[in-house]
């Protein structure tokens, strides 16, 4: 239930949230303005250096105009027969032409250039800056936040209903991205899961390691309640698989030890009752823990499920050695040694019941 202190500190938030984006669109407005100003300055050196350019280059193009005529004079004045000097004068003056033309192609540069200065200072009027900020304070300024608090829901003003409404959906905004982050990191694993419900047939091999990327991305973000749901999801579809279980246990071992109990009880009990190493892996946590029944438990139900498996018979005997009971220990190896068959397992269970009495004597 939302209290009158939730609604205070909801409209109390608001305002700081208001004034810090007040600022923060100040900051960027003067940030404008700089860049603005620089990108300006930059203009203005860049039409000066061709404005420069074109001053050097119409220098030299009236110093070979008026070299060329020096020479073009020499010439006429050399070759020319007398009386003709008047003929060879109004020859150099119709190349006068020449020279006017070039003046005339110079000065379009320099147009081109201040028409690209004028664009770059038209970006940015002064006017339309602060036509935004302007429209930026009206903004801030349509929640009075100077209005008093009210005593109860009842007397909220519309403008504090609208900045309670603003700030509740500030205030999800960080969520709603996070959200929609984790969403885009799991949409390629999500979309390659093909068959999420149990099958008695086996999964392809791109679906095994789809499953297995997943649950090492999540296992990454240390999202416990995220993590267990994703490795329950996925032991619907791989209830078979025995990796998959014990990367489950691995994963839940260090945060709660009977949780992992029930999942080797799960994983022994009901699907892979015939894995002796993950029957063994629970014998060994459970009496671990003083769990001696539990440890029997196991140890009997694959021992009865797959009967005769060395490894199995061996920590049978050695649980029994080390919780004090020799002859029940020794008992089980009498028992292998009996129900054996050919001489070389036989001999090999005799030299075990041996060295058990040996080590335990």
């Amino acid at each position: 239930m939302v209290t009158m202190e939730d609604i205070k500190e909801l409209l109390t938030r608001h305002k700081v949230e208001a004034e810090r984006r007040r600022l923060e669109t100040e900051r960027k407005i003067k940030e404008e303005e700089e860049r603005a100003r620089k990108a300006a300055e930059a203009a203005a050196k860049a039409a000066e250096e061709q404005r420069r350019q074109a001053e050097e280059e119409e220098a030299k193009i009236q110093a070979d105009i008026k070299r060329m005529q020096e020479e073009q004079k020499k010439a006429l004045l050399g070759d020319a027969a007398p009386g003709t000097e008047d003929d060879t004068m109004e020859g150099i003056e119709e190349s006068a032409p020449v020279e006017e033309a070039v003046k005339e192609d110079v000065p379009v540069e320099e147009e081109n250039v201040v028409s690209a200065k004028e664009e770059v200072v038209e970006e940015t009027k002064p006017e339309e800056q602060a036509e935004a900020v302007e429209q930026m304070t009206e903004d801030f300024n349509k929640v009075d936040m100077e209005e008093p608090l009210p005593d109860s829901s009842e007397a909220l003003t519309a403008k504090q209903e609208a900045a309670i409404r603003e700030q509740m959906l500030l205030d999800m905004a960080p969520i709603h991205e996070k959200i929609l982050t984790e969403i885009e990191e799991v949409a390629t694993f999500e979309d390659g899961i093909k068959r999420p419900n149990f099958h008695v047939k086996e999964l392809e091999r791109v679906q095994l390691k789809n499953w297995k990327n997943y649950l090492n991305l999540v296992i990454e973000k240390k999202d416990t309640v995220r993590t267990i749901i994703l490795f329950e999801r996925c032991l619907i579809a791989c209830a078979f698989y025995e990796g998959f279980w014990i990367k489950y246990i691995n994963f839940m071992n260090p945060i709660d030890k009977e949780e992992t109990s029930k999942i080797y009880r799960r994983a022994c009990m009901i699907h892979l009752v015939k894995k002796p190493y993950i029957h063994l892996n629970w014998a060994a946590f459970e009496e671990e823990r003083g769990k001696l029944e539990i440890a029997r438990e196991a140890l009997d139900h694959i021992d009865k499920g797959m009967p005769g498996l060395i490894a199995v018979i061996l920590r049978r005997a050695g649980l029994e050695r080390r919780s004090g009971n020799i002859e029940q220990g020794g008992d089980i190896l009498k028992l292998a040694i009996e129900i054996c068959r050919g001489r070389e397992t036989r001999d090999c269970w005799i030299m075990k019941y041996v060295g058990y009495l040996q080590y335990s004597a």
